[in-house]
């Protein structure tokens, strides 16, 4: 599987709760970065596995790593490889490995006027899975920002619009497609606004509203930022608290196959 299957994931909380964060001023933006630095973690009810990163936003660059651990993965065989799994054939454990995931990635934006903003970030990936091997590679991730009414705000972004194969010890080359994304938030009353959009890339899978869409909805009110939403089909809901330079996020969400999963993220403006 593709090294960075494993890095598309949002360790800050407001970006994996309601997709958000794309809208707003942080350290956690591409198109937007606040001078200040912002780490995030997460983790899941599957043992062992973690994931999280840090970004630290100085205008108008913006400096991201993510790192994700995998628990122990089994490597099994069949004592029969001619027949399929069953009662008489049972897979057998013939060694553990852990899987790690790294992407590097920096980012400049650039405004256009006061409605447009331009954004372009170059990443660099290392996978590794023990004695199976590992990989490197890289890419160029684009976005855009349009806000044509004060009610209504335009995201565009593609990653992947530019990116090289990731190359194993083995030999073997595996390539990210690109993939589109689209976002919209309108603003509803006061400081509550509602985010809708979706994923697409040409891999084959298709669109499903359901795995590719999101809808959420975001509130602030005196120090307290909350958001909730279904993305990627998983009922999702976070918390943030503002204090001074600082912001303290907590988030989480269920699946019906995988349980719980947790995340937590704190940023500091500078």
């Amino acid at each position: 599987m593709f090294a960075l299957e494993f890095l598309n994931f949002a360790y800050n909380v407001e970006e994996y709760v309601s997709r958000s964060e794309v809208f707003y001023q942080s350290p956690f933006n591409v198109l937007s970065p606040e001078r200040g630095v912002g780490v995030g973690l997460a983790t899941g009810t599957v043992p062992g596995d973690v994931y999280g990163g840090i970004s630290v936003g100085y205008l108008p660059f913006s400096f991201h790593l993510k790192v994700y651990r995998s628990g122990e993965i089994l490597i099994t065989t069949l004592p029969d490889t001619t027949a399929p799994p069953s009662e008489d054939n049972v897979p057998e454990v013939v060694d553990r490995v852990r899987f790690g995931a790294y992407e590097g990635r920096v980012g400049a934006f650039k405004p256009f006027g006061k409605t447009l903003k331009v954004a372009a970030a170059v990443k660099f990936i290392y996978a590794g899975a023990g004695k199976y091997g590992s990989g490197v590679g890289g890419g160029i991730d684009v976005a855009f920002l349009y806000s044509p009414l004060s009610l209504l705000d335009l995201y565009a972004g593609i990653k992947n619009a530019a990116t090289s194969p990731v190359v194993w010890s083995t030999g073997r080359r595996e390539f990210a497609l690109p993939l589109v994304d689209l976002r919209a938030r309108v603003k509803v009353y006061g400081s509550t606004y509602l985010l809708f959009g979706g994923e697409y890339s040409p891999d084959g899978r298709g669109f499903s509203p359901l795995r590719d869409g999101f809808l959420s909805l975001r509130a602030s009110f005196w120090r307290m930022d909350v958001y909730a939403g279904l993305v990627e089909g998983k009922g999702r809901l976070g918390l943030s608290y503002n204090h001074g330079r600082g912001k303290f996020s907590f988030g989480t969400s269920y699946h019906l196959d995988f349980g719980y999963s947790f995340l937590g993220s704190v940023s500091f403006r500078m």
